[in-house]
């Protein structure tokens, strides 16, 4: 009898697929496994990690990775959504990553590792399609007259004279901008420099979303795409201890870590220039920089200049419309006050700034550095080390930092400066944030995070 191949049914070939992707996901699991083995061991034991990791701080990976560039306020919002018929976890982190598209591998490990804790929210990417200049988003190399005249208006005070913005900081940012030589002895001199402004215009991108939702997260971590952040300590320090002191009825005005309403901004590790130059904090970028809520909700809030302003309101308004009236630091602009309008937001001003400046000469660390100092959205720093002690009386003291993690010219770096460091020491479970950590070192520490928060 001869058999006539029938054409499989629409179920059949819908069944023959999943079979198929079944078994190829069956594959990759024992892929994975053996490469976790070479790495760490028997494979067995790394599943029962993972297994308590996922039990007690991961989220469903469906929530990605957030391309900046293709995200708008309806898709945070409509992802806001699935965390929150999913979460558990009482508490909110969002991370803005800035990376590159020629190297996504380093985000997606971060995603994969650190920030697939529960309390993570959102997971940004910034990469060079987010860039302003369009010269930045192509592949093509940038020549040394390229290079130089990108860089020699910044390294002059004409123009900051000619922005009327000639003071104390922008002579700073002047005699310490970036170098023809230095630039030259990076792998990508390019990369570097467009990294640097678009930091900051990914940077109020989002947060101009923020503005858009009304959703504020406890905190917002602003890192490099080789940052290592362990949020398991981020939210028992920053986010839930404080919490418990407040329902306690203890006052917190002098803890180093409020509860996240309290307007603070963090970084992992700062950099204090000399004392005789300038009082100026700034972060080490690849530490992470973290915004709580408090200084979230004065980033947006609008500025309208009226009788009925707040303290916060009037310090903005004062600064931005009346500087010439004022003596140091409220004098000291980097030419910003040009693109206020009333009703604007502090994110406002700086959102047309960077896209509408004629040179953006800042390094990505000095703008975060300088609205966390020089605008009230980050209170005044605490005692605890021997800095803030002794910058009591000094206004634009508001970069807050771990506990002594802090660089001072030519002083050995100290608490999480250490890690991850040219000069420091390698990332480890103890390690709160690490700087230059590779996939590799990530997976690692990771793991031994999770090995240790296990046996606690």
């Amino acid at each position: 009898m001869v058999q006539i191949a029938m054409p499989l049914s629409h179920t059949s070939k819908l069944f023959f697929t999943l079979s198929v992707c079944i078994f190829a996901c069956s594959l990759l699991n024992i892929f994975i496994a053996m490469r976790f083995s070479d790495d760490y061991g028997s494979a067995t034991s790394v599943q029962t990690i993972l297994q308590t990791s996922v039990s007690k701080n991961v989220v469903d990976r469906n929530n990605g990775v957030l391309l900046l560039k293709t995200t708008d306020a309806s898709s945070i919002q409509m992802k806001e959504k699935a965390f929150a018929s999913t979460r558990r976890s009482p508490y909110s982190i969002d991370i803005l990553i800035v990376g590159s598209k020629n190297n996504t591998s380093q985000a997606k490990a971060q995603r994969d590792t650190w920030a697939s804790h529960e309390a993570v929210r959102h997971f940004f990417l910034s990469t060079e399609y987010d860039d302003t200049n369009p010269r930045c988003t192509g592949n093509e190399d940038w020549t040394n007259d390229d290079l130089v005249k990108y860089i020699r208006p910044c390294r002059t005070g004409h123009f900051w004279h000619m922005a009327n913005a000639r003071n104390p900081i922008t002579d700073f940012v002047k005699n310490g901008y970036t170098r023809f030589k230095w630039l030259k002895e990076r792998s990508n001199p390019k990369g570097w420099l467009c990294a640097q402004k678009r930091f900051v215009t990914s940077f109020t991108t989002l947060v101009q979303m923020y503005a858009e939702t009304k959703s504020l997260p406890d905190y917002l971590i602003v890192a490099d795409d080789d940052t290592y952040v362990n949020i398991d300590h981020i939210v028992k320090m920053m986010i839930s201890d404080p919490e418990e002191l407040e329902a306690k009825g203890e006052n917190q005005e002098l803890s180093m870590f409020p509860t996240s309403n309290t307007p603070v901004v963090l970084a992992g590790c700062k950099i204090r220039a000399p004392n005789h130059k300038l009082t100026w904090l700034s972060p080490f970028g690849g530490y992470g920089v973290f915004f709580s809520k408090g200084s979230l909700k004065r980033l947006i809030q609008p500025l309208y200049c009226n009788d009925d302003a707040s303290e916060f309101e009037r310090g903005s308004c004062n600064k931005l419309l009346y500087k010439e009236n004022n003596s140091y630091p409220l004098n000291a602009t980097i030419a910003e006050e040009r693109f206020f309008e009333i009703g604007d937001s502090l994110n406002q001003v700086f959102y047309k700034y960077t896209r509408e400046i004629e040179h953006f000469c800042l390094h990505s660390d000095w703008f975060l550095g300088y609205i966390a100092n020089f605008y009230n959205i980050s209170r005044h720093t605490v005692g605890g080390n021997y800095w803030d002690d002794r910058k009591t009386d000094v206004q634009e003291n508001r970069l807050h930092s771990f506990k002594d993690s802090e660089i001072y010219t030519t002083n050995k770096p100290l608490g999480q400066c250490l890690y991850g460091g040219e000069n420091g020491k390698d990332c480890d479970a103890d390690a709160t944030v690490c700087h230059h950590m590779n996939i590799t070192n990530l997976r690692k520490v990771h793991y031994e995070a999770a090995l240790k928060l296990k046996e606690q």
